[in-house]
């Protein structure tokens, strides 16, 4: 929990464009997809952003590739990206405290261990 804390604070204000509260779209399939997009592209921004501070030394073939899939799939399928390691656990964490911070509910992260 003090990791996640402090990746947060870390990296609070430093993605391009800065956080922001999203607004919700309305029960408009339009502007959901938008909204989604729009949480994907920010997703995808954190993802860029850890792996250039970061890199990707000890991040498993199958976690990049699963993390690829789920951006090729506009973030919306039900693509399943298990940490095992941990770097790969130190990166979901910094994407989880990246992607709260802009504005992303809990739910949106592809990080999940089950079948």
């Amino acid at each position: 929990m003090r990791a996640a804390l402090a990746i947060a604070l870390l990296f609070a204000g430093s993605l391009p464009g800065g956080a922001q509260t999203p607004t919700l779209p309305e029960n408009n399939p339009k502007e959901q997809a938008a909204f989604q997009a729009k949480k994907c592209q920010r997703y995808r921004e954190a993802w860029t952003y850890v792996v250039k501070r970061r890199g990707t030394a000890g991040l498993s073939p199958e976690f990049l590739e699963r993390h690829e899939a789920f951006f090729a799939n506009g973030c919306v399928t039900s693509t399943k990206v298990c940490p095992r390691l941990k770097a790969e656990f130190d990166m979901a964490n910094a994407l989880v405290a990246l992607g709260m911070n802009a504005g992303m509910a809990s739910t949106f992260f592809p990080f999940s261990c089950s079948p």
